[in-house]
């Protein structure tokens, strides 16, 4: 398959890209990569098509999102996260279910905020459910037998150590998610860990 990364170079889409490169064309997508796709710029998620009118899926592990309590939230900071994650991906499938072959396939990325909210998750939490939910009914409406589906990836180790934190799962390990998307015979599904544990 011809396939393309959104979001190439982070540490779960360079994880993506290992592990699909071996069986499938893959094609790294990103603010700087040679294919500039950036979610809050959704003019760019026209060179996909115009580079590669006959990929065969596309899927999207980019997708930011502040943190922190409600009442400390700059606007700025709020909009970001519906800017780029929440409009971003949902641009991204208006335009790609009209430029798509038959049978093609988008994958999203959600994240484990959606089902575990915490007192500083209000606007990650609101948009991974809001990315769930539009998968969930944008999957009955697809044209041509295209799939779309959503990853809801946990937290990646090498994030959190970056952070300094504990836990997380390996990125090499949340790779899998994307792959069982790509190749799954279902429609509107999303993908968790939790399923492969």
């Amino acid at each position: 398959m011809k396939i393309v990364i959104i979001g190439a170079t982070g540490t779960i889409g360079n994880a993506v890209c290992t592990r699909l490169t071996e069986h499938h064309h893959v094609i790294k997508a990103s603010r700087s990569s040679e294919l500039i796709v950036d979610l809050k710029q959704p003019e760019t998620l026209h060179n996909i098509f115009d580079q590669h009118p006959d990929v065969d899926a596309i899927l999207c592990t980019a997708g930011r999102s502040a943190f922190g309590q409600l009442d400390s939230l700059t606007d700025e900071e709020i909009n970001l996260g519906i800017d780029n994650k929440l409009q971003g991906q949902i641009q991204l499938v208006r335009i790609a279910r009209r430029k798509m072959k038959e049978g093609g396939v988008i994958v999203l990325t959600t994240g484990m905020l959606a089902q575990n909210p915490n007192p500083l998750s209000s606007m990650a939490t609101m948009i991974n459910r809001g990315i769930e939910g539009f998968v969930e009914a944008a999957s009955l409406d697809m044209p041509n037998m295209q799939k779309l589906h959503a990853v809801s990836p946990p937290m990646a180790k090498e994030t959190a150590e970056k952070l300094g934190w504990q836990g997380g799962i390996p990125a090499k390990e949340i790779a899998k998610l994307y792959e069982e998307a790509l190749t799954s015979t279902h429609q509107g599904k999303i993908f968790s860990y939790h399923r492969l544990s």
